[in-house]
Parts: structure tokens; sequence; C-alpha cells
């Protein structure tokens, strides 16, 4: 679908969660950070190589949010400027073939209220995976906070590895009643 209609944002998954209380910024850009790492799908681009997509991995870098301050708007306007600055994110389409295909937002409403904002395109994930994105975020983060290491295992297998199993399964009769279908 993203080949017909590359400039689309109909396949964005957009997530929007507020933050109370004291947001350590660099604790938080740690722990996407770490999030990013652990998933290598997070850092995978689909370029279209002689008529077919691959998959390029990138290395796992940091990440810097630059926190987006709204404290200057009348707090009347606060929430609207905020919908208005998510929804132009949530709309903004990915480019598969270079990547990312993950983008985060930070929007600061008050000293201790912050909008985060992570937008995904549905190539790499769905609701399940975008639970799996926050609980690790909550995860790392409280142990960040602590200054303990993060206590998640890396994942036993990486979207790159179920690509390779759903490829070899989807083959022959398989794959006869998929295009059929």
């Amino acid at each position: 679908l993203h080949q017909f209609e590359p400039e689309s944002s109909s396949n964005n998954m957009p997530v929007v969660v507020k933050l109370t209380g004291s947001l350590n910024l660099e604790v938080l850009e740690k722990s996407i950070s770490e999030v990013i790492r652990r998933h290598e799908v997070l850092r995978t681009a689909f370029p279209n190589v002689d008529g077919q997509s691959r998959l390029v991995i990138a290395p796992a870098e940091s990440i810097t949010l630059d926190p987006i301050d709204l404290r200057e708007f009348p707090q009347e306007r606060r929430d609207e400027e905020a919908l208005r600055m998510a929804t132009d994110e949530a709309r903004k389409p990915f480019d598969l073939g270079k990547g990312p295909v993950l983008r985060v937002k930070l929007f600061r409403l008050e000293d201790e209220e912050h909008l985060l904002i992570w937008n995904v395109h549905c190539i790499i994930c769905d609701g399940a995976s975008s639970d799996v994105f926050y609980q690790d975020l909550t995860t790392i983060y409280r142990a960040f906070s602590k200054g303990e290491p993060s206590p998640l295992p890396d994942p036993s297998i990486q979207y790159i590895d179920f690509a390779h199993w759903q490829r070899q399964w989807l083959q022959g009769e398989v794959l006869e009643l998929q295009l059929k279908y």
C-alpha cells in the first residue's frame, strides 16, 4: 500500500501518552534509546531493490528529544495547540526506504505535565506492539531512574527472524490460497 501512496499517512500508528509528575529528560532519552536498541524492527528501513522490498537494520544510536515547550501558550490554548501539533505529526508520512519508521516527540504542557508521542508505520507495529513498546519503556525508565540497569533480557527473536519464518511458510499452496483470497 505504501508503494501505491507513499505520501499517505493512513498507515501511521500514533500513540499519545500523558506523563504527569517529575520527568527526567535524560533518563527518558536513554530509556527510549534502550527500547530501540532492544528491538531491531524500530531501526529497520525497507528500501526497494530491483522491485523487491529489503530489510536494512540501522545500528542502535542514542536519541535526543527536543521538548516542544507549550507553556508559552495561555492555559486555555495549550491542549488545542498540543492536539494540532500531535495531529500534524500523525499525518507526516514515513519514507520506508530510508527510515526511520519510528518518530518520537515530547511536548511540555506544565513543569510536571508532558505529552509523549510516538508514531510508527504499521509495517512494524500493531496495537500489541505499541503495548510492548510502552511496557518496555516504563520498565526501563523506572530502572534507569534508580540508577539500575535495564531488567529486561534481550528478546530471543527479532522481527527479521519472524519475517524469515513467514517467508519460508508462505510458499506453494499456502501462498496460492492467500493470493486467491
